[in-house]
């Protein structure tokens, strides 16, 4: 009884004539969507803000270089990385080192956050302006398109940066 072969029926492939209104329209190919939101400036293209507000690895382990692995306030290692100027459209704050700043949880969106308390998120504002300048939440096509930079390269840009570093060290020394 183990050894019996029972084999199973192959389907039957049944030929229905398909009335004209039941066949199937060949699909159209969809067409690729232009994409209007492109910002041209002197026959460049602008990356899109949403792009230039994301914070790439190099970006973020900069800041983290600069203020060390941790909250900046109490020194909490389980930390996020904070916009001082925030990302949105048309505001600016870009994704740069020296835009971030490693916050807790409770100094970020806490009761004692900057996203809480007004006067704390100005008090970054203040102190990296202090440090960095009044471009420091910028990116090289904020500048190359202000005109302070000739090309929006990242070498141009950074020594825009440190020239403006410089000189703010200068003015506190004297």
């Amino acid at each position: 009884m183990l050894n019996e072969f029972n084999p199973v029926p192959k389907p039957v492939k049944v030929d229905k004539k398909l009335k004209p209104y039941m066949k199937q329209r060949p699909r159209k190919k969809k067409k690729p969507k232009k994409n209007t939101n492109v910002t041209m400036y002197h026959n460049r293209k602008i990356p899109h803000w949403k792009q230039r507000g994301e914070v790439p690895r190099k970006q973020g382990n900069e800041a983290l270089r600069h203020y060390g692995e941790c909250c900046a306030v109490c020194g909490n290692p389980d930390f996020q990385l904070h916009h001082i100027v925030h990302k949105g459209y048309g505001i600016g704050g870009r994704g740069r080192w020296r835009n971030l700043v490693p916050l807790c949880m409770l100094h970020h969106t806490g009761e004692k956050g900057v996203h809480t308390i007004a006067a704390f998120n100005q008090y970054w504002k203040d102190l990296h302006e202090k440090k960095f300048g009044p471009h420091y939440y910028k990116d090289q096509w904020d500048l190359w398109m202000e005109g302070l930079i000739s090309s929006p390269t990242e070498t141009l840009f950074e020594r825009f940066m440190q020239s403006e570093e410089e000189r703010l060290t200068n003015i506190g020394g004297n």
